[in-house]
């Protein structure tokens, strides 16, 4: 019987895009593990696993769906479910990018995303805009995988040229299987990039003559290949146009559609299996072949890296469980001793311009925001954003990252002025680099719109939420958790406002979605209840604010017990309805019921 492990557990995401390569993800696990006792967040589902000392979570996109901004959204979610995760894999198949006489890559190779010349290993080849020529000219970048990775992908890169890895051992067990057999090496046909397909399934009509004949292989083991991988939201299907794209990249080894939604969110690395060369002549004949190499190749690489969680690491956690205060400050003052030596012996060693070091002084920030100094947390956070702007320039991801941050700082120190002003920029910045409908992008519209209504713009918070809404809405659907969230933030500005009708239609919609999506007992369920009483509160529709406040005070005693500051303010305003009723003696006892548990529990809500 599978066992159970609980989501803090689990440090290491595999994102696939197809059912046949989280079907390959799952058979490389060395031990299946069950469904979590309780269900994350969000619409993603999961497989569990271990893959040598690494508890696994595996997600795809929803059927159908495909891109970077999908993969993002899965990836977001995963993060938030698993907070553990230290790194993430995306792991499937890619259109590889033959080279005569250079790079031989054939259907059923390996590569990895590795950081070559100015790039981090993944280019989005539509980021940039393209010119008169209709040359493309990039106009971002995106983060390379993390060290850890970048570690063990050395390491797998030595074991694989002195022939040492188990790539052929997992592969084997794996290709056994119908459904992942080789369709072998006759069956790989390469055509010049200029060659056209001939209508139908296959490619018994094309020209034969176009056929580029390959010296043969003296082994059918995949060949792994390492450098910069090309990612867009259209398929590549042209050998001219894949060729073009890929010397004006610099060079690229495969073309795929969703690494960059992932690399400046999801510290990961890319492993595509090779089912196609990206021309006029690709089919689907090796897609469970290449899924099985790639899934292969992303278990020997997993296996490379050490554990992820120390034995002094789990004493720390139990020391915690039982002293939590003390051991949380003991944290604190260590972190911000740790950071602050870090970063002295970063600037001497690599400079104050050097990446790392820059990382240094954003990890030195967050530790003085966690210990509440935030004049500390924003002079920092603004010298490592002038250090980005200098070596990385204003469009690069990491730099956007830190305005982001920084905005933040301001709101936490009450600057909601200065945080508007930031807030604004990144949404400029992001529309412009990342488009409208990155999560992101949606993210940051959600977080000018709090500022606004911070400083009680309701009029600009209300025409933010409701754009960030529309977003949500096309990209997630309308049963996503991101997407009902929106909704309830946008009801309550309604509130705000007094616009209570507006409110109410809104409030009902999220009350309906999240009985549909979570269940009925689930926090977020009853605090819609809620606020739709509230709402009915509020335009004098007490007998309805009678009915939802009786259901929700109902379950919160369930839920959270009689007691909870929570449970005690619903009766005190279910008491206000029966009152406004008329309902004298109900309100009355219902009153004395709610001082005498704020007497007990010492809450005065």
């Amino acid at each position: 019987m599978p066992k159970s492990v609980p989501a803090p557990d689990f440090t290491i995401g595999w994102v696939c895009a197809l059912p046949i390569e989280l079907a390959a993800a799952v058979e490389m696990m060395d031990e299946e593990f069950d469904e979590l006792p309780s269900q994350p967040t969000g619409s993603n589902i999961y497989s569990f696993g271990r893959i040598g000392s690494h508890n696994v979570v595996a997600a795809s996109l929803p059927a159908g769906r495909k891109g970077m901004i999908q993969a993002a959204a899965v990836a977001s979610h995963m993060r938030t479910s698993f907070p553990s995760l230290r790194f993430g894999v995306l792991v499937g198949i890619g259109g590889g990018v033959p080279v005569e006489q250079k790079i031989d890559i054939r259907l059923g190779d390996v590569v990895f995303s590795q950081p070559t010349g100015q790039h981090g290993g993944v280019i989005q080849y539509d980021f940039g805009k393209t010119g008169a020529n209709g040359d493309i000219s990039r106009t971002g970048s995106l983060n390379a995988p993390p060290e850890v990775l970048l570690n063990a992908l050395a390491k797998l890169q030595v074991n694989s040229l002195r022939h040492k890895t188990q790539v052929r051992s997992y592969l084997s067990k794996l290709s056994a299987k119908p459904n992942f057999a080789s369709p072998g090496p006759d069956k790989d046909i390469l055509y010049r990039a200029s060659s056209q397909h001939v209508t139908g399934a296959t490619c018994a009509k094309c020209n034969p003559e176009d056929i580029l004949h390959r010296d043969a292989r003296t082994t059918t083991d995949p060949v792994l290949f390492f450098g910069n991988i090309a990612s867009g939201n259209q398929v590549m299907k042209d050998g001219p146009t894949r060729d073009r794209y890929s010397q004006e990249l610099g060079g690229v080894l495969c073309f795929e559609m969703e690494a960059a939604g992932l690399m400046n969110n999801f510290p990961c690395i890319v492993i595509r299996g090779i089912c196609n060369y990206a021309d006029a002549h690709k089919n689907d004949q090796w897609q469970s072949y290449a899924a099985a190499t790639a899934a292969a190749c992303a278990k020997e690489l997993l296996r490379t890296v050490p554990p992820l969680v120390t034995s002094s690491e789990l004493h720390r956690e139990a020391v915690a469980k039982r002293h939590p205060e003390t051991i949380r400050e003991m944290i604190c003052l260590a972190s911000t001793y740790s950071s602050q030596e870090v970063l002295k012996l970063r600037k001497v060693v690599l400079g104050v311009k050097h990446p790392d070091t820059i990382g240094s002084m954003i990890e030195l920030a967050a530790t003085y925001q966690a210990r509440g100094k935030h004049a500390e947390a924003v002079e920092m956070k603004n010298e490592a954003l002038k250090l980005r702007r200098e070596v990385f320039g204003m469009r690069h991801a990491s730099t956007i990252w830190a305005m982001a941050h920084l905005a933040a700082a301001y709101s936490s120190q009450g600057k909601h002025s200065e945080a508007e002003k930031m807030y604004k920029e990144v949404l400029g910045l992001r529309k412009e680099v990342l488009r409208a409908k990155h999560p992101d992008t949606i993210k940051s519209l959600i977080e000018l719109a709090t500022t606004y209504e911070t400083q009680g713009k309701y009029a600009e918070a209300e025409e933010m939420k409701i754009e960030a809404l529309e977003l949500r809405q096309e990209v997630f659907g309308m049963r996503h958790a991101s997407t009902i969230w929106a909704m309830a933030h946008l009801a309550a500005t309604y509130t705000k406002q007094g616009k209570h009708s507006e409110a109410e239609k809104i409030h009902k919609e999220v009350l309906g979605l999240r009985k549909e999506v979570l269940w009925a007992k689930h926090p977020d369920t009853i605090k819609s209840l809620i606020e739709l009483a509230r709402s009915y509160q509020a335009q004098g529709k007490h007998n309805e604010a009678e009915r939802f406040y009786e259901e929700g005070l109902g379950l919160r005693k369930e839920v959270l017990g009689a007691k909870h500051p929570d449970t005690i303010r619903v009766m005190s305003e279910l008491a206000k309805t029966y009152q406004a009723q008329g309902m004298y003696s109900k309100a009355e006892t219902m009153n004395i019921e709610v001082l005498k548990l704020r007497e007990e529990s010492q809450q005065y809500c």
